[in-house]
């Protein structure tokens, strides 16, 4: 059902003003909602081991984060994290990557 007249300036009018984004005083925006990713990327294998993945500073401790990761072939076979690292102001950097083999694996650090 369309407006039968939209010149007016009650709320709903035509004139969309003030009705969206921030003047509406509902500042709630998707980075603000937890959880949500954080930094996303692919580590590649060259074979059975541990890889080392730097996702720069990140904003707390590592135990804020939460680390998944997925194999792209099965030839990695399952990969998994053991260790996350934080820097001498606490803040994380890096995560200790496990693969059983050669190949790609997705990685993504969400925070809780």
């Amino acid at each position: 059902m369309g407006a039968s007249f939209a010149a007016g300036t009650q709320p709903g009018a035509g004139a969309a003003y003030d009705q969206k984004g921030p003047g509406n005083k509902r500042n709630q925006y998707a980075p603000l909602v937890s959880p949500h990713v954080v930094a996303a990327g692919t580590a590649t294998s060259g074979g059975a081991g541990a890889l080392t993945v730097s996702v720069g500073t990140l904003e707390a401790a590592a135990t804020n984060f939460v680390v998944i990761v997925t194999p792209k072939l099965a030839a990695v076979g399952t990969p998994f994290v053991d260790l996350s690292t934080d820097n001498s102001d606490g803040f994380m950097v890096s995560f200790r990557l496990n693969v059983a083999g050669i190949g790609t694996t997705d990685w993504i650090v969400v925070k809780k």
